[in-house]
């Protein structure tokens, strides 16, 4: 994680509780986060400045993240994300597969759900 450049999807109004878990565990470990907040808002715009940071890495549930990949895709905007890390759902095959079609084959997807919910 040292120098990725994260986009953390947890939302503070639903998930506040893991946004700064995320934020505080991308940190420590040299990581730089963006805080995206409600994907239903971001723009054109906040996709190409997030491009331009070179965003590698987006961190959320699987539902968010297909939000980020239908909005990045409807705004026109491809980012090369090389890691998608989620946790608080579990991630189905046509999620996965959704990933990749977006991102490639090469993409790296970590989860970690599980490991804290009961």
């Amino acid at each position: 994680l040292p120098g990725d450049r994260c986009a953390n999807l947890f939302t503070i109004n639903l998930f506040s509780a893991l946004n700064n878990t995320i934020t505080m565990m991308a940190g420590n470990c040299g990581a730089h986060v963006v805080s995206v907040g409600d994907i239903t808002l971001v723009t054109k715009s906040h996709f190409e400045a997030l491009n331009s940071i070179k965003l590698n890495v987006l961190l959320g549930v699987p539902s968010t993240i297909l939000q980020f990949i239908n909005a990045m895709q409807h705004n026109g905007v491809h980012i090369n994300i090389e890691k998608v890390v989620f946790t608080g759902e579990s991630l189905k095959t046509f999620q996965k597969k959704i990933i990749r079609q977006a991102f490639g084959e090469q993409v790296s997807i970590v989860g970690v759900y599980g490991s804290s919910e009961g």
